[in-house]
């Protein structure tokens, strides 16, 4: 149990440091056409840490603005509808099961 909080603990840490910039999807340069949308849930009950891989140079280093504000999804479904408001399509996705969950849901941007 404790070597678990510890775990979480140091998985929270790690995120906050990623997450010190940010963007708007809009920065986004058009010629990445594909997009991955990943949950990592830890606990049933939770929200998932979700993060946004458009590529390496964009891959989860950076927060995403809504409106000017950095914000984050409720949930991988909400991560999907906002995505798809912005222009993309969902194109497959796939489960990985284990310690944590994660949820991979594939995009493509729409022409």
């Amino acid at each position: 149990m404790k070597k678990q909080f510890l775990f979480i603990l140091l998985f929270f840490i790690i995120t906050t440091i990623i997450f010190s910039q940010d963007f708007d999807l809009k920065d986004i340069p058009k010629d990445i056409e594909y997009c991955e949308i990943i949950g990592t849930a830890f606990a049933q009950g939770l929200a998932p840490i979700i993060t946004i891989d458009f590529g390496q140079k964009w891959i989860a280093k950076k927060a995403i603005k809504r409106d000017g504000k950095v914000f984050s999804f409720n949930s991988m479904i909400d991560a999907l509808n906002w995505m798809a408001q912005n222009g993309w399509e969902y194109v497959g996705g796939y489960v990985l099961l284990g310690t944590p969950v994660q949820y991979h849901y594939i995009l493509k941007r729409k022409k």
